[in-house]
């Protein structure tokens, strides 16, 4: 009689199945729910300065450049590495800055957050989404 011993590196299909997900609820879902918000925070800045956020990327960047926006992805090594996009705008051959959208953020309620620092008027907007984990 032969006794089969299990592999350490194999797993039986339901349990790779409730490892799947759990890596659905605890890691995809919560990043989704980051990026949608960072995502509406970008789009309401686009639509405020006039580019229709429903049409297709392409289209998208034309309305950008024909407006002369330009949005830039930087990571802020003075700012504790914070991601993010700053928004300019060409005018008269200059470039103006006119907001950063800081990266998603979790605050102490659970629920993502993501600031937009507007820089002509020196105002602070917050944009806040739904609970990462447990909603």
């Amino acid at each position: 009689m032969s006794k089969i011993l299990k592999d350490r590196y194999s797993i039986s299909a339901d349990e790779l199945e409730a490892r799947m997900q759990a890596q659905q609820k605890y890691h995809d879902e919560p990043i989704s729910k980051a990026v949608a918000v960072l995502s509406e925070a970008r789009d309401m800045i686009m639509r405020e300065l006039g580019i229709d956020t429903e049409k297709d990327v392409e289209t998208i960047q034309q309305q950008q450049d024909l407006l002369g926006i330009i949005l830039t992805e930087e990571t802020r090594e003075d700012m504790a590495g914070l991601n993010g996009w700053f928004v300019f705008l060409r005018r008269k051959g200059d470039i103006i800055p006119f907001c950063w959208i800081g990266a998603a953020q979790l605050n102490n309620a659970g629920e993502v957050t993501c600031e937009i620092h507007r820089f002509q008027d020196n105002r602070l907007k917050k944009i806040t989404g739904p609970k990462l984990v447990g909603s």
